[in-house]
């Protein structure tokens, strides 16, 4: 028999509780200081499940609602604030989809502001402590545009051989005995933002662009970019498994307007742009009708 309690104390004093899947009781991540304090907790031998993100600042929501910080509850792949428009976020769907209430499902988001592809393995790795993992996402690499090397040849050898063996992660038995459904996203295509007149024009972007990553302004941009996503592509044809899904360039394609990025940085998606990536994503894989049997709920 369940029992529950309204008490987050209980929470932060007996360790890692899982929470019940309707939204309305759902907690963001442990030692979170934006946890709602209003959470259900439950404690039961429901089945718990678990949606991972890794990446950088684009899925840990940095400057989503205004403030110089992450505001993970707003993040487009696990996000549980993310319903402004009603375009809700990746993990918000999936519970949508739910054919069964008998589950607790947790959000795991290890991606890291200011992350690069360096650290990818590592952030995959940090999910395999979760309850069984049933659908992460992988959005990474726009930070590595703003390396000095980008012109070099070994720059995107690198990039693709540390995207591939992070996605092999997920399929290793010895880390995820059960392996996860993987979304695999392209990068946007932050060149199109320097176009913007509403951004080109404004004296404060130009400042929070150079000061950012001077790179993204630079000639070779456009092409690196372009072979950053082709190698992406690449690995997930390699990886030839139906767990590792790549949208097609879906996100790379979308066009973005200045409502999409923070009036702070002109960069940094805003809620509006969180939303617009999710939307985007969710719409680039048909998860109800061709990967509904991967996911147990």
């Amino acid at each position: 028999m369940s029992s529950c309690q309204n008490s987050f104390e209980q929470k932060q004093n007996s360790g890692p509780v899982p929470l019940c899947h309707n939204k309305k009781l759902m907690d963001w991540e442990e030692g979170s200081p934006l946890s709602l304090q209003a959470a259900t907790l439950c404690i039961d031998d429901t089945p718990t499940y678990s949606v991972g993100t890794v990446g950088d600042s684009i899925s840990r929501a940095f400057l989503a609602d205004g403030r110089l910080a992450d505001a993970p509850l707003l993040n487009w792949s696990s996000g549980i604030d993310l319903a402004k428009t009603n375009k809700e976020s990746h993990l918000n769907r999936l519970i949508d989809l739910a054919t069964s209430n008998n589950f607790h499902i947790r959000a795991a988001n290890v991606a890291v502001s200011g992350a690069r592809i360096q650290s990818l393995p590592q952030q995959v790795l940090s999910l395999k402590s979760q309850p069984r993992m049933v659908y992460a996402t992988v959005l990474m690499g726009i930070n590595n545009l703003c390396q000095d090397d980008i012109t070099e040849a070994q720059f995107l050898t690198d990039f693709e051989g540390r995207m591939e063996a992070s996605l092999r992660l997920f399929l290793d038995p010895q880390h995820f005995p059960t392996p996860p459904l993987v979304l695999v996203s392209s990068l946007p295509d932050v060149s199109q933002l320097f176009s913007l007149p509403a951004l080109r024009d404004n004296s404060q972007c130009q400042v929070a662009w150079n000061l950012g990553c001077p790179n993204w302004q630079g000639a070779m941009l456009a092409s690196t970019w372009a072979s950053m996503n082709q190698a992406i592509s690449r690995v997930v044809t390699r990886i030839n498994h139906r767990h590792i899904v790549y949208d097609n360039g879906a996100l790379a394609g979308q066009t973005f307007s200045a409502s999409h990025v923070s009036s702070v940085d002109c960069f940094h998606p805003s809620q509006e742009g969180q939303e617009l990536i999710s939307e985007t994503l969710w719409n680039a894989i048909d998860i109800e009708n061709d990967y509904r049997d991967l996911i147990p709920f």
